[in-house]
């Protein structure tokens, strides 16, 4: 949920009526988010076509991050934290 900047009790309504589809996206914060989201995606699976090659990138700490893993950099909840990420994954990827 933090992901896509749905913090606390407060958001869960808003939130299972978006995944139920009982409501759509709205406002340019969510959107944006998702589409980050996609972005980072899509880099890693062009990059590690398995899926425990991305979990465990994910969840692998490392220098660039200052020790810390990128699932955990995004978790922090900004947009900057994860177009940090998507910078790095592209970064990695090349």
């Amino acid at each position: 949920m933090i992901l896509l900047g749905f913090e606390g009790p407060s958001d869960w309504d808003r939130y299972q009526k978006l995944i139920t589809g009982i409501t759509t996206l709205r406002g340019r914060d969510l959107k944006d988010r998702i589409a980050i989201l996609l972005s980072i995606q899509s880099t890693l699976t062009g990059w590690l076509p398995n899926g425990d090659d991305i979990r465990q990138w994910l969840r692998t700490s490392c220098d660039e991050l200052q020790e810390e893993c990128p699932l955990r950099v995004m978790r922090r909840g900004s947009i900057a934290d994860l177009l940090h990420i998507q910078h790095f994954a592209e970064y990695c990827a090349d």
